[in-house]
């Protein structure tokens, strides 16, 4: 028997339970229910994931163009391309994992980028700090001065050059994991013609639990926050900035379980700059 999986719509910090399946009108006037990210247009790529419907939500789906499901399996169309095989309840689930619909937006004039968990800064020299270290007597042994170095030789370096050098004079250069989901189907989003204003991806894709995966926004954000961490711990998903994040670290597990309740209780991020910003053409997907 084939797992099931549980469905998250997540876009902009918000994690919604459920996905919205749409009407897609095929080239040859066919309409088919499917999930659909990115957008229709030069720059632009349409990422369409068919869905077969079970007897009650097919009903539903002609009544009202559209059905909202929670429960999958992954499966092949006839041509081999993926698709999902929708399940009125769970059965079978695979709490191992969960289909995220990453329906991820980009800044003004902006992109954007999906990640595993934050890894160790790397960090560098200033040019004059380098060529004032370089001037001292001896070597930092294990350490190039031309290159980065983890915050451990940045720490020895510091000791060994005593006063010459200044938390100020090492520009950080941060890192993130690969990310950790396996990506079933994308689509790209687009500003201005041919996309030239500014572009970026959106996806559908599986997600491990208890795994962190990160969303981020280049371009104007008018405050908002630059990106978002994720966990599936296999049976909510938790949605953070990386301040919330710290915070979070210093609960306990009751309260990060209330945390997470007041999350799909209210369907937003609980402070207010995470609130979402307008929605695209694909907005009604938290309708």
């Amino acid at each position: 028997m084939a797992n099931q999986y549980r469905i998250f719509t997540i876009r902009n910090g918000a994690a919604k339970e459920g996905a919205k399946v749409n009407t897609f009108t095929l080239s040859n006037g066919t309409k088919i229910p499917a999930i659909v990210v990115g957008e229709e247009g030069r720059g632009r790529a349409l990422g369409v994931l068919p869905v077969s419907l079970t007897k009650s939500q097919f009903q539903t789906w002609q009544e009202k163009d559209s059905v909202e499901i929670r429960f999958a399996e992954i499966g092949q169309s006839r041509s081999g391309k993926p698709k999902l095989f929708s399940k009125e309840k769970e059965e079978n689930t695979a709490g191992d994992s969960l289909i995220a619909v990453m329906s991820t937006p980009i800044g003004y004039r902006g992109g954007n980028s999906h990640t595993g968990d934050r890894q160790d800064s790397l960090w560098s020299l200033t040019t004059s700090a380098r060529i004032r270290v370089q001037e001292l007597d001896g070597k930092p042994e294990g350490i190039d001065l031309h290159g980065e170095c983890s915050s451990t030789s940045k720490t020895a370096l510091m000791e060994w050059a005593g006063d010459e050098l200044t938390e100020e004079e090492f520009e950080e250069k941060r890192c993130w994991d690969v990310f950790p989901g396996k990506v079933i189907i994308e689509g790209r989003i687009a500003q201005g013609a041919a996309g030239g204003m500014g572009s970026g991806t959106q996806m559908i894709a599986t997600i491990p639990v208890n795994t962190w995966f990160r969303t981020s926004y280049s371009g104007r954000r008018y405050g908002a926050p630059s990106a978002h961490y994720y966990k599936w711990d296999g049976n909510q998903v938790l949605a953070v900035t990386w301040d919330e994040r710290q915070i979070l670290e210093a609960m306990d597990d009751d309260e990060i379980v209330q945390f997470v309740a007041n999350q799909q209780e209210a369907n937003k991020p609980l402070h207010p700059v995470l609130a979402p910003l307008p929605e695209s053409s694909l907005g009604d997907l938290f309708v």
